[in-house]
């Protein structure tokens, strides 16, 4: 049972996260919003290597490993492992490079629950999101 990826949360400064648009290339989901993520591959140690390689072919932003904490995992709909979800806190980039999707934007939690995203994210990766979000509210009260 393997850890065959990640799924990375990337917020910003001021509390936006990133979320792309997947194309009509994508298996699935043409079209829809979801959280980044990437197989784990060859070339990577770990999944955190991962998540600094995808986010850098993705939007080309660089991340700093110390920047990427792990809030999850979720076990894979269609194939066996499962994936590791982090979240990277980064001071957005004045532009995002966007190479292997249809778009990207940075969205608040309220406006993420308004929407559709696609794959099962909104019942699997969103609350996972919201309940670290929570946990860290009360851990600064």
């Amino acid at each position: 049972y393997m850890e065959a990826g990640a799924i990375f949360i990337i917020q910003n400064e001021v509390g936006r996260f990133l979320l792309e648009q997947r194309n009509a290339n994508s298996k699935r989901s043409q079209w829809g919003w979801v959280f980044p993520g990437g197989k784990r591959e060859g070339i990577d140690n770990d999944t955190l290597d991962t998540v600094v390689r995808e986010s850098l072919e993705e939007f080309g932003i660089e991340i700093n490993k110390e920047a990427i904490q792990k809030i999850g995992d979720m076990d894979r709909e269609v194939e066996e492992g499962f994936l590791s979800i982090y979240l990277v806190k980064i001071v957005q980039p004045s532009k995002l490079v966007i190479s292997e999707s249809a778009g990207g934007g940075w969205f608040s939690v309220e406006e993420i629950e308004k929407m559709e995203l696609g794959y099962s994210q909104k019942t699997r990766i969103f609350p996972v999101l919201i309940s670290f979000l929570e946990s860290q509210k009360l851990a600064f009260q």
